[in-house]
């Protein structure tokens, strides 16, 4: 596949997540060999990250990933995108329930995915967590 077909893919892949309010699609983008990589969860394979994802959509009904920039070189893909979404629902994090707070958060995230045969097959993510708990009032700002 060609790196504009994989750039084309992660639209995709967020676009259809976004669409489901699940991670189910990621069956459909993610090789049966997946991996992510997170700051702080460690590797998940793709049943971890479903259901890392899936937390997320269950206390933040309506949660989008606004893809700003997607930039491709050979197997390797990364995207610049912002989560938004408003917390109505407790969500499970490694501390423990944080309670539903109300509040909107809009999360900036960098992706970096490589892909084989047309599918990602490991998947870096970083993330601004303590942005995202100050917004929803689980620490000081």
């Amino acid at each position: 596949m060609s790196t504009e077909s994989n750039k084309t893919a992660v639209r995709e892949m967020f676009s259809a997540i976004d669409a489901a309010q699940s991670m189910s699609p990621l069956d459909s983008f993610a090789a049966a060999n997946y991996a992510a990589h997170f700051t702080g969860a460690g590797h998940l394979d793709r049943e971890g990250m479903k259901g890392f994802g899936n937390g997320f959509f269950q206390a933040c009904p309506g949660l989008a990933h606004h893809v700003e920039q997607v930039v491709g070189e050979g197997e390797f893909v990364t995207a610049r995108l912002t989560i938004r979404g408003r917390q109505t629902q407790p969500l499970m994090t490694p501390a423990g329930p944080l309670p539903a707070s109300g509040k909107s958060f809009e999360m900036p995230v960098i992706n970096m995915m490589r892909f084989a045969d047309g599918k990602v097959v490991e998947h870096w993510s970083v993330f601004d967590m303590m942005g995202f708990l100050q917004q929803l009032g689980a620490i000081p700002t």
